[in-house]
């Protein structure tokens, strides 16, 4: 009973907290905010603030700004200074410092007359986006400033692209609306009838009408607390007037009264724009008009043909749901494109070949008109019947493509393939499909098995048929590679060139890896579907040797003289070889299976250093080895830049933080080291910084497409500029940073941990897994996820490390304002294992809510004596789980040799190498350490205060759980040096080549021989010594970690 009452006064003590988890963060909000806004105070007129500002130096900055104040040039803006002051003041820590920048704020928004300098307006507005939640003031000031100046056309434009930089899309509004009235009466410039009443005095003014346009196109479809319902569908609908009026004004007659006129139309992309205004209302069938008009349309003076414009009609018809017209569509462009098709207006299709998305369109046409019969179009005048279905009509079309010889002949047999896989063709009958399929995929490979697109393009379809088809399909194409091979050999003058041979013997290797090895999550029973009496390890070795014969005549290339930066055909022989060798790994457990692999990458890489798919599977390889530097040198060949920062570090910086959070030959702390590209972390901190200045940097490409007028790809920038905020990978990677800040003891930089400050319910995905080559069956387990250390990471994932984030925060500063609720802000159930994460995860995710479980018992400052009572049971319960969970790891840690699975890599009898799952283990419960010590001093103080229990048993308690966690530490240091000292020598070095290559002179053809014959000894060995050196390196810091 006692516990069913404490449980019901602990519930109401919890629904008192009315904050947020942002609590968590709330010692260094104000910091973060000021940082944020330092955008504001770029490029300042006088050169030594601004190098002082540039450098964070804001007490020399500080310095500078009263120096000036006192000696004031003549005829110099004073109100930038005051900003710029105002602003540096706010960045000072002393409480007294902010309250003066404040004061100083205030007296700059009452001042009269007003602030004119567009200096100090930027800079007031950087902090008023960042502080000031919207002060009205702020609008107020720039509109006096405005109206007292309103022919200064730059005035206009900076304050637009202000607040177009804030994503103020209302304010923006009104701030073009303001320069087309022309007026001082601030009552006009909610009236949007009255904007474009005046608006109709400037027609030769370009800018104000279209930007205005824009703003309400923005405004409208931006979903946005200060914009309501109502204000955003008068947007949306002054928008369309506006663009409707454009395309009125647009002439058919001559190209004089098309120039005169300021509000029409003149390029396909003011046309694009408008068709994203149409779809946004949802006039969809205006849009089509648009593009069928002879003054605006795909064919007008202002379309130009544009095959943008036509993708735009193919999705507008898709919106509207015509599919029959969208056919007849289709048909028509195919028809212009086709060799001996008539002349055509639209030459864009044949051309650039780009033909694909108007196959898919027509695909999707049929797809959707079931039973539907059509009169033959006149293209196809040799058809008998005048009567047919849609289908047989595309049929016949493709058939023509594809029996004549053009570029176009690929897509077109794509496209046959995908309406018999859909079973579209032949009134649904599956098996009259699949024959058709199976004809189509062989017929595909006889006439570009010599490509290297072959195996890409016959992927999605081959992977759709029974195991018996299966079988066929590799019969055939089998015997079609090895007619031409006896050609090639015969000197036969029919024979193929010597490199689209060897893409078609790649190509049937890719079949047969995709179709007959899946993994076996499909194949439980560990049956192959191949020739019987083979075991299915054994029969992909077979494989792997036909592998690395064509990649022996690479290698003979190489030897010869003739590598460079060209990508060879031969290479992808070795990139299979490799994944086969993983996957014989992942499914039976080979253990030299995996250096076989990585023996094989390092010579492709040596002799083909720019192969971009062997360097990151290369550094996915390394990591899951263990070997964080090898990674990361690896990872640092592929010059990862710009735009690819958000999308591809993933590959390296997945769970890095717990293998290898440590710089091996620099401290991070200190930013005039020279950083190396052996250093994962510093791949980390570049990815890092694209975020930070991601918007300084897309600013630039917006203020450009807004000056050039290309306002779809305006739109388009600006999302591009804001979706990486919301994506999984910026998450990630800080929360990585600042778990290897917690493991080392240094305190993150402000500007990284500021992206770290909320966490959105649901992210973007966008780790782009495209650089791992996907050669699988769909249904087998992806390349990049058997690399992958541990599980899959997802949205479940992200929330509970940034759960465990905000806990260290919590304990780290000191701050025991916090209430259960901020602690409870993701929680999940962690009686069960989540399936994205690794089983050390979950754990941490349980101990992690007990340590702050701890906390909050000491909320109530003057409890009842019954409820005192229940929350000393608690938190009695609480620390002796900690004690528990403390001598368990220590068990295993001990008995480590006992259960080497679960931590170490056994290569062999006598080899156990610190693979990932080591590294990963042991700085989770160091990290778990550091936790529980930081909660217990809490504690200990906090119950100093309240005595909750009894204090001799606390303080007996609190030192014996800190001597386990100081044993833990020193057992995972003593585990660490011995590992370290059987690979700082080279006594391994011998058995490990040896494990790779096997013995020289071997008589029967093994995997191991073949790979010394194809790379050679001295590529093992060079290998192994990189390997060992990583391992040492990791090692040398995880003592030197477990003993800080």
């Amino acid at each position: 009973m006692a516990g069913d009452e404490a449980e019901v006064v602990e519930k109401t003590e919890w629904q008192k907290a009315e904050k947020t988890y942002n609590r968590a963060f709330a010692m260094q909000s104000d910091q973060r905010n000021n940082m944020a806004a330092l955008r504001g105070l770029k490029e300042l007129p006088d050169a030594q603030i601004n190098d002082a500002v540039k450098r964070q130096d804001w007490r020399v900055a500080l310095q500078l700004i009263e120096q000036k104040e006192k000696k004031p040039k003549k005829d110099e803006p004073k109100d930038w200074l005051a900003a710029c002051k105002a602003s540096v003041l706010l960045l000072l820590p002393e409480p007294a410092k902010q309250q003066q920048g404040r004061a100083l704020l205030e007296a700059l928004l009452a001042k009269t007359p007003t602030v004119g300098d567009h200096d100090a307006l930027v800079i007031i507005q950087a902090f008023a986006d960042q502080r000031m939640d919207d002060d009205p003031r702020i609008n107020a000031l720039w509109l006096k400033t405005v109206n007292a100046d309103y022919k200064n056309e730059d005035l206009h434009k900076l304050w637009f692209k202000t607040k177009m930089e804030s994503r103020d899309w209302q304010d923006a509004r009104k701030v073009r609306e303001a320069k087309i009235l022309n007026n001082r009466s601030a009552t006009m410039l909610t009236d949007p009838q009255a904007a474009m009443t005046y608006s109709r005095h400037f027609p030769t003014n370009r800018q104000p009408y279209f930007w205005t346009i824009f703003a309400n196109y923005m405004a409208a479809v931006t979903v946005s607390s200060t914009i309501s319902e109502q204000e955003r569908t008068l947007c949306g609908t002054m928008a369309f007037r506006m663009c409707e009026k454009a395309a009125e004004d647009v002439s058919s007659h001559t190209d004089m009264e098309l120039n005169n006129s300021g509000r029409v139309l003149r390029t396909p992309s003011e046309i694009a724009f408008l068709l994203d205004v149409y779809e946004s209302q949802g006039k969809n069938d205006e849009a089509l008009d648009i593009l069928d008009s002879d003054r605006t349309g795909i064919f007008s003076r202002v379309g130009k043909g544009s095959f943008d414009l036509v993708l735009r009609k193919i999705n507008l018809l898709k919106l509207t749901r015509r599919y029959l017209d969208l056919f007849e569509f289709c048909f028509q462009l195919l028809a212009d494109a086709h060799p001996r098709g008539p002349f055509s207006r639209f030459h864009g299709l044949g051309k650039a070949g780009n033909d694909w998305t108007v196959w898919y369109a027509m695909y999707e046409a049929v797809k959707n008109i079931p039973e539907c019969e059509v009169e033959a179009i006149d293209y196809l005048i040799d058809m008998e019947d005048r009567k047919t279905r849609l289908w047989e009509i595309a049929q016949t079309f493709w058939k023509r493509y594809t029996n004549h010889e053009s570029k176009h002949d690929r897509n077109a047999s794509c496209a046959a393939m995908l309406f018999y896989s859909n079973d579209i063709c032949y009134d649904g009958d599956t098996t009259r499909n699949m024959e058709e399929l199976k004809k189509g995929c062989i017929d595909y490979f006889k006439k570009n098995g010599g490509k290297s697109y072959c195996f890409n393009d016959l992927q999605p379809y081959v992977s759709r048929f029974a195991p018996e088809r299966t079988n066929e399909i590799l019969h055939r194409v089998g015997d079609f590679v090895r007619k031409h091979d006896d050609r090639w050999h015969r000197g036969s003058r029919r024979k193929l060139p010597a490199k689209d041979m060897t893409w078609m013997q790649i190509n049937e290797l890719k079949l047969t890896y995709c179709l007959r090895y899946p993994s076996w999550e499909t194949e439980p029973d560990k049956k192959t579907p191949g020739e019987p009496g083979l075991d299915y390890a054994a029969e992909l070795e077979v494989f792997i040797l036909q592998c690395i014969d064509i990649y022996k005549y690479r290698s003979t290339d190489s030897i010869n003289g003739t590598s460079g930066t060209e990508r060879f055909s031969e290479d992808d022989a070795g990139i299979l070889a490799a994944s086969a060798l993983i996957k014989l790994y992942d499914m039976d457990n080979h253990q030299n299976a995996l250096l076989r692999a990585a023996a094989i990458l390092q010579h492709l890489i040596t002799i083909s250093p720019y192969n971009y798919e062997a360097l990151v599977i290369m550094a996915m390889l390394r990591v899951k080895l263990g070997d964080g530097m090898g990674a990361a040198a690896c990872y640092h060949q592929l010059s990862v830049k710009n735009i690819q920062l958000p999308t591809v570090p993933w590959l390296l910086c997945t769970r890095i933080s717990t293998i290898h959070p440590h710089s091996p030959h620099s401290d991070h702390s200190n930013p005039t080291t020279k950083h190396t590209g052996e250093d994962p972390i510093e791949h980390l901190l570049q990815a890092l910084d694209y975020y930070v200045h991601l918007r300084e940097t897309d600013q630039r490409d917006v203020e450009e497409f807004l000056e050039a007028g290309q306002y779809s790809n305006l739109r388009d920038a600006i999302n591009s500029c804001d979706a990486p905020h919301l994506g999984f990978a910026k998450h990630m990677l800080c929360l990585e940073y600042s778990r290897t800040r917690r493991l080392l003891g240094v305190k993150p930089k402000a500007e990284f941990e500021s992206l770290l400050d909320k966490i959105p319910t649901t992210t973007i995905e966008d780790r782009d897994r495209t650089p791992v080559p996907h050669w699988e069956h769909p249904a087998s387990l992806p390349l990049d996820e058997i690399l992958l250390p541990g599980k899959w990471p997802t949205d479940t994932w992200l929330a509970r490390q940034f759960m465990t984030a905000a806990l260290f925060n919590m304990t780290t500063e000191g701050n025991t304002s916090f209430t259960y609720r901020d602690v409870m802000q993701y929680n999940v159930d962690f009686a069960h294992s989540e399936p994205d994460s690794t089983a050390v995860e979950a754990v941490q995710y349980t101990l992690a809510m007990h340590c702050g479980s701890t906390l909050v018992m000491y909320r109530q400052k003057r409890p009842e004596a019954y409820v005192r009572d229940a929350n000393s049971k608690m938190l009695v319960n609480h620390l002796r789980y900690l004690k528990t969970w403390l001598r368990n790891e220590i068990n295993e840690v001990s008995n480590m040799d006992l259960q080497k699975e679960n931590f170490l890599w056994c290569i062999s009898n006598h080899i156990d190498a610190p693979g990932w799952k080591f590294f990963h283990a042991m700085y989770t419960g160091i990290e778990n350490c550091i936790l529980i010590k930081k909660t217990l001093a809490i504690d200990e103080a906090e119950n100093r205060k309240f005595r909750l229990i009894e204090s001799q048993w606390a303080e007996d308690e609190f030192k014996a759980i800190r001597k386990l966690c100081d044993d833990y530490c020193q057992l995972v240091h003593n585990k660490a040096r011995t590992l370290r000292e059987e690979f700082s020598d080279d006594r391994h070095h011998s058995e490990l080549v040896h494990h790779i290559v096997g013995h020289s002179g071997t008589l029967h053809r093994t995997v191991a021989s073949e790979i010394r014959d194809a790379c050679g000894e001295g590529s093992a060995r060079l290998l192994v010594k990189n390997l060992c050196r990583g391992w040492a390196e990791a090692l040398k810091n995880v003592e030197k970690i477990s003993s800080a």
